[in-house]
């Protein structure tokens, strides 16, 4: 279906009070820019994320009660249709660009595709817009609440299953205190065939059993994951990880998350209510004898609870450690090429073998606990059969119990106590994957950019109308200010400067206008709007950034030219190409576009991968352009042609550039002058140059 749909679904949300921008709700989805067909999961998905319940389905016209209305129609050529009314076989309905009445049945019947969503009648409190499986307390629980009714057939099966568990011992003790004394062989085979059927039903339930369970740990683990990376990608830049290694260990540990769900274990989690019945049996034929079994568990759970505690820490140190040594792997990684610079493998290496002497330590510790609990359970179970059997035969000479009931408690105890020693070891997963979770919920609970979408501006186009009052910013983890009682006003088209030494606060400057950060104090606005009430998603597509700290992917050049999330034609993407001066870079490849990237651009000198980011800045059709120490990496003529294709390039647009390079400031008609995250300076370029450096402005002409 067409993209439109969505726009459609959008406008029936604005009609109720609900202001979604459509582009900003697909980039959440993942939808390319430039893509023109959706799914319809991608339509579910939207209206989740507004908070309303939707549903596929396929329908007949007119067969679609009027209560249900409205409904989302997909035509044959696959854009949509809102059917509000329908009255004397006429309807009102709701096209991408206007609203129609009196449409005829008929009419409307010949372009239906069979195919529509019903909405929900009313839409969600907007506080509560979103909230399904997104809910900072209940992602994980919501997840799992989807998949009930797996789980309903899961309890079905397994009160069958249990059942049936009764059917060998009943056998075992007929066979042996009726068959076996009469030599009935007849009504042996009745008794075998009814169990050898039972056996194999029990066979098929457990078999459907766990393809039921790793059924919904596949559907909970795709839609967990798919919230984490989400998460990730929509992390705000204050609230993101200071150690990428930890971060990325801690999201990994949602393995263990799964594998608890999955595991067999869980099995007997279910079971163990099933104990009771068991036991009961176990009173019916045998009497006191119960006492064993009961004792046998008690004795388990008494060992269990002495042990939690130690285990439980030594599973927190264990994963602690696991994360700093993940972190280091990744850090060493990252900067191998330094470490082999500086000889400093040594020194890693010895930082490496400590963390893996000591978390083996502790993995050594939590293992053996864990461990002692399978051990333990053998031994109450074996223990278990040696009394039942001594207390039984006293029974059986008392004639209170007969050598069939005997055979039949030995079966029933074990199984009985089976449930507990498997809850009992599954405490140690629980403990683990509570340690997870705790990591997992802590990454959810992180302020988003997109937490409060609904209610961002989404102007058209921006003019590019820059003004900072009185603006203070410290980064997370920071003391001194970045910068400090900033105010300056940049006008549409203005070319600006931002100079100072390192550390002064020029890439902080650039950061905020780009939204990555808020000031603590002051405020920023863009076309006299706060730059926080403006969507994230709609600035930067209105931004060309080309950052000091250039990111490459590994890929293909045009997977990198065309990362940014915006409509591109071959001619923009052309022009990016030409400003960047990146022609040389294709005409010398037989690949041309298609040119393999390494991770990093690690195959790419410093040059060619400014380069690339500067084409890929200047993708789209964005009015600001951020330049942070853009031709740093250029040689002298390189630059001059740069700076001559740039000039015309952002002859419309608004330009705050940041190098120390004098080359560029030809570009520029007034400079900005930072000292320790204040204004020093803020005037002409000519101003500029006779107060720092003594210069006429003919002078000054005449060298740039």
């Amino acid at each position: 279906m067409k993209r439109s749909v969505l726009d459609l679904l959008s406008a029936h949300l604005g009609r109720q009070g609900i202001d979604l921008h459509t582009e900003t709700l697909c980039h959440s989805l993942g939808l390319a820019a430039e893509a023109q067909t959706i799914e319809p999961s991608h339509v579910l998905e939207f209206a989740e994320k507004a908070g309303i319940a939707a549903r596929f389905v396929r329908q007949d016209l007119v067969s679609i009660h009027a209560l249900t209305l409205p409904v989302l129609l997909i035509l044959k050529d696959g854009s949509g249709c809102l059917l509000n009314r329908i009255d004397n076989n006429q309807a009102d309905c709701l096209f991408s660009d206007q609203l129609c009445h009196g449409v005829p049945i008929d009419e409307l019947k010949g372009n239906y595709s069979g195919y529509c969503f019903f909405l929900g009648k009313e839409p969600d409190n907007l506080s509560q817009a979103g909230a399904d499986v997104r809910d900072k307390n209940a992602w994980f629980s919501q997840a799992i609440r989807r998949s009930l009714p797996i789980y309903r057939d899961i309890l079905i099966a397994s009160f069958a299953i249990n059942l049936f568990v009764l059917a060998v011992p009943m056998f075992s003790m007929n066979v042996y205190d009726r068959v076996v004394p009469n030599f009935a062989t007849d009504t042996l085979w009745v008794l075998a065939s009814a169990v050898i059927m039972i056996i194999g039903f029990d066979g098929l339930l457990k078999f459907l059993r766990v393809n039921f369970i790793e059924l919904a740990t596949k559907k909970s683990d795709i839609l967990i994951s798919s919230l984490l990376f989400e998460k990730v990608m929509d992390l705000r830049m204050a609230a993101g990880p200071r150690n990428v290694g930890g971060f990325a260990s801690n999201i990994k540990e949602f393995d263990s998350i799964k594998h608890f769900m999955s595991s067999s274990v869980i099995l007997f989690v279910i079971d163990l209510p099933f104990a009771v019945l068991f036991l009961g049996m176990i009173f019916y034929v045998g009497g006191v004898l119960v006492a064993i079994p009961i004792a046998c568990m008690l004795l388990l759970l008494v060992y269990v609870a002495i042990i939690r505690k130690p285990l439980f820490a030594s599973i927190a140190a264990s994963f602690e450690d696991g994360v700093q040594k993940n972190a280091l792997l990744i850090e060493s990684i990252a900067g191998l090429k330094n470490i082999k610079l500086f000889n400093a493998g040594g020194k890693f290496r010895a930082r490496w073998e400590r963390l893996v002497s000591t978390l083996a330590g502790h993995s050594i510790k939590s293992r053996f606990l864990s461990s002692s609990i399978t051990t333990v359970m053998g031994m109450l179970v074996q223990l278990n059969s040696v009394f039942v059997v001594a207390w039984g035969v006293y029974l059986i000479q008392d004639g209170d119990l007969t050598m069939g009931g005997l055979i039949a408690v030995m079966i029933l105890s074990s199984r009985a106590i089976s449930p507990v020693g498997q809850v009992a070891s599954l405490l140690a997963s629980y403990d683990q994957t509570k340690v997870a979770y705790s990591s997992l919920k802590q990454i959810m609970a992180l302020p988003a950019e997109l937490e409060s979408q609904q209610n961002f501006l989404n102007p058209k186009q921006l003019d590019g109308d820059i003004r900072f009052k009185d603006v203070t910013f410290t980064y997370p983890g920071s003391e001194k200010p970045s910068v400090s009682g900033v105010s300056f006003h940049i006008r549409p088209g203005e070319k600006v400067a931002i100079l100072g030494a390192n550390g002064s606060g020029k890439t902080t400057i650039h950061k905020l206008i780009a939204g990555f950060y808020q000031p603590q104090q002051g405020s920023i606005l863009i076309d006299n709007l706060d730059i926080a009430a403006i969507s994230p998603i709609f600035l930067r597509q209105q931004i060309a950034c080309v950052p000091q700290d250039i990111v490459l992917f590994a890929g293909t050049l045009r997977d990198n030219l065309t990362l940014k999330n915006v409509p591109i034609t071959d001619d923009n993407l052309i022009a990016a190409i030409h400003l960047a001066g990146l022609e040389p870079l294709i005409e010398g490849c037989p690949q041309g576009l298609a040119m393999p990237i390494s991770e990093g651009g690690a195959n790419l000198s410093g040059g060619q991968r400014q380069a690339i980011a500067i084409a890929r800045a200047f993708t789209g059709s964005p009015t600001i352009a951020l330049l942070d120490e853009p031709s740093h990496s250029m040689d002298g003529k390189s630059e001059t042609e740069f700076v001559r294709r740039l000039e015309a390039s952002t002859r419309d647009r608004t330009l705050i550039v940041s190098s120390h390079k004098n080359a560029l400031l030809s570009l520029v008609n007034r400079v900005i002058v930072i000292d320790q995250g204040r204004i020093v300076f803020d005037n002409s370029k000519q101003k500029f140059m006779q107060t720092f450096y003594g210069q006429k402005p003919a002078v000054k002409d005449k060298q740039a």
